[in-house]
């Protein structure tokens, strides 16, 4: 079986993320001390990034976000492999 061509992985890779990654929520824990330490980055008119190994499309990023109750609006920056 030959290996599929960079651009048919990422197709997948991308498809997966957009549905059944949702799954993984169930092996995530909830830190509601990040949201309490972003509200105080922005009372300070701090600016904050998301900076991670950035393995995960946008996508998945955004998902993972969305799990921990931040949004892509609490930062000036996110990592992803887009960027």
């Amino acid at each position: 079986m030959s290996p599929l061509p960079a651009c048919a992985s990422r197709v997948h890779a991308d498809a997966a993320f957009a549905g059944c990654f949702d799954r993984a929520v169930a092996f995530c824990e909830k830190n509601d001390g990040a949201r309490e330490v972003l509200d105080l980055i922005h009372e300070k008119d701090l600016r904050a990034v998301l900076a991670t190994n950035p393995i995960f499309p946008g996508i998945a990023t955004e998902k993972r976000m969305h799990w921990a109750g931040l949004e892509l609006s609490d930062f000036e920056l996110v990592t992803t492999y887009e960027n």
